[in-house]
């Protein structure tokens, strides 16, 4: 008789919550542990010739008997197909050459019909290594076998469906803790990308795992860094957590499909609704989101924000002396000197439309963001722009206001900067006003 280590055989008991230095015999000790966990416990005491069984198994299978005076009169439920792996199992902790044993087995009900059976058990020796009691629980994970055993046809046409509309199939067993990936003939998925997959989803089979009631559906995006072609792709991962009828996840199955042509498409798109195609400014379709979080912020924490309204003075006349071109030249150029100015603040810069700018600056006060404003029409008004032969040469003014406890929204913060860059304009140009 092969005894267990010390080692193992405190596994064994810490695993139903005893404590190695006491009797281990100690039903009450196991019962609420076993309960939350299974459909129904089991307890065998080879030594006795007993088996008994939880009121779970009557619930579930029909069968009356709870209790067996030979402790293998249960085995006669056991599926014929399923009885060598059951016998082989069971046998190894009887003659304790194993302390644990999981696997899965079809069991007879009182109906003539079989279920599937999730079956753990754990043995228990005693200091001499002879087994004295084998303790367990079973779990009813008919729902998914009974589904393969039943609709082999459909599943594998659902199978090929799936599989024309993804790159790759995944399982994960609860119980195993295993990830089984289905490749693709053409798309030969990668070491790389399986490691990354299963990490990244580990969040998330918790929450799977978790989660008690329906079936439990989740579609996330995940980005995978691309060694050979040292980018970042992105792909779609779809999974569904099959459970048994007290709703405990079994198995999570899902898919995954490499999205990173429709997410640059769509990026792209987004870059053309919220871009300015000449400066790559941000515009006013963009202005209007940023304004109505930054009021709203405002409304809930009283941080201030300035809104700047600049506009290129003189500008007709640029035009009419280096034509079009040289406008351009001008308005792609202060574009970049706002750009640079207000992004190193954590800023933004919108085009308005033509030659006027608004831009957006966090956390600010009216002498701050004066100050700020300045030093832009500062830098502006020391360079000049190469053009030809020559050199273009232009100014641009500023009116700025914060917002304001009366605000309703932000469309009163554009109009009394739009008020102080009137006032600028139709006074001295090339300055600076603040619109209170």
């Amino acid at each position: 008789m092969t005894k267990l280590e010390p080692t193992l055989q405190n596994e064994a008991l810490h695993q139903i919550n005893l404590d190695p230095s006491k009797e281990p015999f100690n039903p009450s000790q196991v019962d609420y542990i076993l309960d939350t966990c299974s459909d129904f416990r089991i307890d065998i005491f080879p030594q006795d010739d007993l088996t008994m069984f939880s009121s779970g198994y009557s619930d579930l299978l029909g069968w009356d008997q709870l209790v067996y005076d030979d402790y293998t009169d249960f085995f006669k439920n056991i599926h014929k197909n399923d009885m060598d792996e059951f016998t082989n199992e069971f046998n190894q902790l009887v003659q304790n050459k194993k302390y644990k044993s999981s696997f899965e087995i079809r069991y007879l009900k009182s109906d003539n019909t079989y279920i599937w059976l999730k079956i753990n058990l754990v043995s228990l020796s005693d200091s001499e290594g002879i087994v004295k009691r084998i303790i367990g629980f079973a779990n009813d994970i008919s729902a998914f076998h009974n589904k393969i055993e039943s609709d082999k046809d459909e599943i594998y046409y659902d199978r090929l469906l799936i599989e024309a509309s993804c790159d790759y199939l995944w399982e994960y067993s609860i119980f195993d803790k295993v990830f089984t990936f289905t490749d693709n003939e053409y798309k030969p998925i990668s070491i790389e990308l399986i490691h990354l997959f299963t990490e990244s989803l580990g969040d998330c089979l918790m929450a799977c795992m978790n989660e008690i009631g329906k079936h439990h559906r989740l579609s996330e995006y995940m980005r995978v860094y691309n060694a050979e072609s040292k980018r970042e792709d992105w792909y779609e991962v779809n999974h569904i957590s099959l459970r048994d009828k007290k709703g405990n996840s079994l198995k999570l199955m899902g898919t995954l499909k490499n999205v990173s042509d429709h997410v640059d498409e769509k990026n792209h798109l987004k870059h053309v609704a919220y871009r300015d195609a000449l400066t790559n400014l941000y515009n006013r379709h963009a202005l209007s989101e940023k304004l109505q979080y930054a009021f709203d912020e405002y409304k809930e924490t009283k941080k201030n924000t300035a809104i700047f309204f600049f506009d290129l003075d003189n500008f007709k006349s640029v035009n009419d002396e280096y034509g079009h071109t040289g406008g351009d030249i001008v308005i792609k150029a202060f574009s970049h000197i706002l750009k640079a100015f207000f992004e190193q603040h954590d800023g933004y810069s919108f085009r308005w439309g033509g030659e006027e700018f608004l831009c957006i600056l966090p956390y600010t006060t009216e002498i701050d963001a004066t100050k700020f404003a300045q030093n832009i029409l500062d830098y502006v008004n020391s360079i000049e722009l190469p053009w030809n032969n020559s050199k273009i040469k232009f100014a641009t003014s500023c009116g700025i206001s914060i917002f304001k406890d009366e605000d309703i929204d932000y469309h009163q913060i554009i109009q009394r900067a739009d008020e102080a860059i009137y006032y600028v304009k139709y006074s001295s140009k090339n300055s600076v006003h603040f619109q209170k």
